[in-house]
């Protein structure tokens, strides 16, 4: 009989100062993202947040609205988040939109933190330290400013939102499927979850059939009635959200197919590359290997039974078919405008879920093993788990640093944009249709939408809101006379 084992008594001081250093990494994120915003954008509504003005000063003014002000149709989608954030924002902040932008900070922190929960599903055995590190190159993305539609029009937050959302509706469902913990609870925490991910818009939806194929792919007897109950009310939920208002008709018609999914490639692509329209082909051939790699992954998941049956693999499934599913139906509604549109920075966040689930099953390879695998030394193992997220951080944390390097030029002149925003408000009447038109991202203002403008200015100044509320129009009025006359 061989004898027992001694294990090395290690000690944990080494582990725990490394703590540090990762944990002031992972804080340096949100302050870094937080500091963007407000040196690249000012307190002025911009782009779509002008529809809703009317809404808001009716909203402070009487102190109630129609319900149906809050939950009609925008676009594909019931963004009923965006809006009650903006009226709750106006009633007591004085629609302060920098206080909206910002809320994508607390989004970055749920999704990172929805981010390292997969990565431990993927490293089940690895110490919290080297989950971190592993989980980091994830959590830099996610903070990546090549999305600086998203961060800086308060529009788009709910872009964010929907990712971060969707990602932990998959987590649940995952957790769900697998029966682990007490999954009475489990089973309407991830129906309210998606329930108000759908809330967000129309990306917010596709966390229902992502979830679903989790829960159902692939095929098994467990938990049957917990997956029937998710289905029924996802479908009935669905079909409820998707009927009343009119909606907006896709802007190209679907037998221009290969012009659908060349949009959707190069959208994908781009979830890496952060480029402009410039660099079209090369997201396009990005997004090309991409889905090169998910069907070599869909031949291991079809192939391997335990492989099927793994967490961090279901996880990866349901990322993987959200980005997919938004790339295309993205594609549908936005080709009309151009192939070069897929390339907006405010898609760059929706096409990003996919290389974390690619992420997730390279990882959940490497550390598996069987049979002779299993007999590999500790050392090598280790040095294996330890040299993909690196390999990870270099070929695509890279992009995201050039990313953040050349949207951080730019911050002062975005904000020079903003202030000019102001100060138009302020006193629109010294200002031509062609200086006005620069409150709308297309820059061309029609007679009648220039009119429109004007009156949600009037409104605004009317309810001392934005611009309005903390005397900056004042004292701008003031500095301009004072100036002129001199």
């Amino acid at each position: 009989m061989a004898p027992p084992r001694h294990k090395r008594n290690v000690s944990p001081w080494p582990s725990r100062i490394a703590f540090g250093p990762i944990i002031l990494a992972y804080l340096a994120l949100p302050v870094a993202e937080a500091l963007f915003i407000l040196k690249s954008s000012a307190n002025i509504p911009i782009s779509d947040t002008w529809g809703y003005v009317g809404i808001i000063v009716k909203f402070t003014t009487t102190g109630s609205i129609k319900w149906s002000h809050i939950t009609r149709f925008y676009g594909d989608g019931r963004p009923v988040l965006e809006r009650f954030g903006l009226l709750m924002d106006a009633k007591y902040f004085g629609l302060n939109v920098q206080l909206v932008k910002l809320g994508s900070v607390v989004v970055g922190i749920l999704e990172t933190a929805c981010a390292i929960w997969a990565v431990r599903l993927a490293l089940p055995r690895a110490r919290n330290l080297v989950v971190l590190v592993a989980a980091y190159p994830v959590a830099l993305a996610i903070f990546c400013w090549s999305n600086w539609q998203n961060l800086l029009d308060e529009w788009n937050l709910m872009n964010l939102a929907a990712v971060a959302l969707s990602f932990l509706a998959v987590l649940l469902a995952v957790r769900l499927r697998s029966g682990r913990g007490t999954s009475r609870y489990v089973t309407p925490l991830a129906i309210l979850v998606c329930a108000v991910a759908s809330f967000t818009g129309e990306s917010g939806t596709l966390s229902w059939i992502a979830c679903g194929l989790v829960l159902w792919v692939p095929l098994s007897r467990s938990r049957l009635v917990e997956k029937f109950v998710f289905s029924g009310i996802g479908v009935v939920f669905l079909a409820v959200y998707f009927s009343g208002d009119k909606k907006v008709v896709p802007g190209h018609p679907l037998h221009h197919l290969a012009k659908v999914v060349e949009f959707a490639l190069s959208c994908l692509g781009n979830g890496l590359l952060g480029g402009s329209g410039s660099q079209l082909g090369t997201a396009r051939a990005f997004g090309i290997a991409e889905v090169a790699v998910v069907a070599i992954l869909a031949g291991l998941f079809v192939a391997n039974r335990r492989f099927r049956q793994d967490g961090a693999v279901q996880v990866a499934l349901g990322l993987i078919a959200f980005s997919f599913m938004g790339a295309v139906a993205t594609g549908v509604s936005r080709v009309s405008l151009g192939l070069s549109t897929s390339m907006s920075s405010r898609y760059v966040v929706l096409s990003f879920p996919a290389l974390i689930g690619i992420y997730l099953v390279l990882l959940r390879l490497l550390t598996t093993g069987g049979g002779d695998r299993a007999r590999f030394s500790f050392g090598l193992k280790r040095a294996g788990l330890m040299a993909l997220p690196c390999l990870f951080a270099i070929a695509f944390c890279a992009f995201a640093v050039s990313n953040d390097v050349d949207q951080a030029r730019p911050a002062g002149a975005r904000h020079a944009y903003y202030v000019a925003l102001k100060h138009m408000a302020c006193d629109p009447g010294a200002y031509t249709t062609a200086q006005l038109s620069r409150f709308d991202h297309t820059g061309d203002l029609k007679a009648h939408q220039k009119k429109l403008l004007l009156v949600q200015i009037s409104d605004l100044r009317r309810a001392k809101l934005s611009v309005f509320s903390d005397g900056y129009c004042k004292a701008y009025l003031q500095h301009s006379t004072h100036g002129s006359t001199s």
